[in-house]
């Protein structure tokens, strides 16, 4: 009996020393595949980063520019703003095997999207100006999805056209591929997207107007912001809006100096009243008020009126 306890003692301890050793081996492969997975996210959010970088000065080299971003693998993507002072925009790469996510802030973008998991990113560029130029806006697309625009205005569908990017335009949404994601122009029918002009003059100028994403509801003012709003999801797009204002805040800072500047030689305009006004719409914005979107679109229309007319130009 002491024999037969002694073996059976030893197998217990070779099982658990065993379990114990398996343990280790698991814990340190799993360890391991963390930390390469958390490696590889980081290189990924890094190098979108740098992939971005010549779409953000564009400057007065083009009115709008496209490419391509292409993964090994099919890639989950999340995005995420903050909006205290300048913000930034966050990009956040998920793992797939340990789920890890690296979060990755960019201060010199304003980046718009929704949330993908894909292989490829359509990327395109286009100047916000309010009237001068504030910022060149980049507008994130799921590059394994089918774009269809229904009853876009030719104005729009030219430049859409031109980048190449592979976009259905349709005067029906019957026409549109099957499983696309529809985006409509004053159409009434079940979209995905719906986008209403609400410009007081010429009808189809969308210089002013909203977004509606079910019951999510996004106001614009110009047809870069309008592009942001179609992209990204309303708290995206909210977010980089009131970046956008604390940027034009300053920029209006610079134009007020330079306007004094101006004064002092032989210049009859005075910029500082329209200055002034279009600070005021900008300090007062309300993302989601169309009120306050039209406040901002006529102070920078009265500022770039005058600035067209002048003799001494402000930018």
């Amino acid at each position: 009996m002491g024999k037969r306890g002694v073996i059976q003692f030893a197998w217990i301890f070779a099982i658990i020393v065993g379990g114990f050793i398996l343990f280790l081996t698991f814990f340190f492969l799993g360890r391991e595949i963390f930390v390469q997975e958390q490696k590889t996210t980081t290189e990924q959010a890094h190098g979108i980063d740098i992939l971005l970088g010549p779409f953000s000065y564009l400057g007065a080299i083009a009115e709008a520019t496209s490419n391509e971003i292409n993964f090994f693998e099919r890639t989950n993507l999340a995005f995420d703003c903050n909006d205290i002072g300048l913000g930034y925009s966050d990009i956040i790469v998920i793992g797939k095997k340990q789920q890890t996510m690296t979060s990755h802030d960019i201060h010199d973008k304003y980046i718009y999207s929704q949330n993908m998991e894909t292989k490829k990113i359509t990327v395109i560029s286009k100047p916000f100006k309010m009237p001068f130029r504030v910022a060149d806006l980049i507008y994130l697309a799921d590059g394994e999805e089918v774009y269809c625009f229904v009853n876009a205005p030719l104005r729009i569908e030219n430049e859409l056209s031109d980048l190449d990017v592979g976009f259905e335009f349709y005067n029906s949404l019957s026409s549109c591929s099957q499983n696309a994601i529809s985006i409509c122009f004053d159409v009434s029918a079940p979209c995905d997207v719906k986008v209403y002009d609400r410009s007081s003059g010429a009808m189809g100028s969308y210089e002013i107007g909203e977004v509606r994403k079910g019951q999510e509801k996004m106001y614009f003012a110009s047809k870069s912001l309008m592009y942001a709003a179609i992209f990204s999801s309303q708290e995206i797009y909210e977010c980089n809006l009131n970046r956008i204002m604390t940027r034009q805040n300053f920029l209006v800072s610079v134009y007020r100096e330079k306007a004094q500047a101006l004064s002092q030689k032989d210049c009859e305009e005075n910029y500082g009243t329209s200055l002034s006004v279009l600070d005021n719409a900008i300090s007062n914005l309300e993302p989601d008020s169309l009120s306050s979107i039209v406040a901002l679109y006529n102070a920078a229309q009265q500022l770039d009126n005058l600035n067209s007319g002048a003799s001494c130009s402000l930018y």
